[in-house]
This record gives structure tokens, C-alpha cells and sequence, in this order.
């Protein structure tokens, strides 16, 4: 059951906090978000965990879409 991101891209008025950003995560694996402050490693696991849209890409568990407010497969989902 693998969560994966691609090309994710995220704005907030004219300024980019994430650009282009490709994921993978498969079950049992532990990953870590590492970069200075304001890099965008919180709202890169917020949109992985379903809370916000990407402006641009795809977010995927297990081959299905992720979309904000889908709480039957946000449950299978902990960040």
C-alpha cells in the first residue's frame, strides 16, 4: 500500500513553498522531512495526509486518490 506524491506543487499567493516534489512511501517504511525552517516540510506532509490539495500533482494510497475531506482513506494514513 504505497503513498506516493508526484509533481506536487503548492502556492500560497505568488509565492511557491513547494515545487515539483515526487514521494514514495511503502508500508513499514520510516521516512524523514529534513530542511531549515520555511523549506515547506510541514505542508508537504499535510497535503500527504490529505488535509490540503496540492495546487498541482497527485497524491495516491494504493493506487487510489487522495482528496481533502476523504476520511475513509485519510484513516489509513498517520503522519
Amino acid at each position: 500500500m504505497t503513498l506516493s506524491g508526484r509533481e506536487l506543487t503548492y502556492r500560497v499567493g505568488d509565492r511557491t513553498i513547494i515545487d515539483s516534489v515526487d514521494v514514495d512511501a511503502q508500508p513499514g517504511e520510516l521516512l524523514a522531512v529534513c530542511g531549515p525552517s520555511g523549506a515547506g516540510k510541514s505542508t508537504l506532509l499535510t497535503m500527504l495526509g490529505g488535509l490540503i490539495a496540492p495546487e498541482h500533482g497527485e497524491i495516491t494510497l494504493a493506487g487510489a486518490p487522495v482528496r481533502v475531506g476523504d476520511f475513509e482513506l485519510r484513516r489509513r494514513i498517520a503522519v
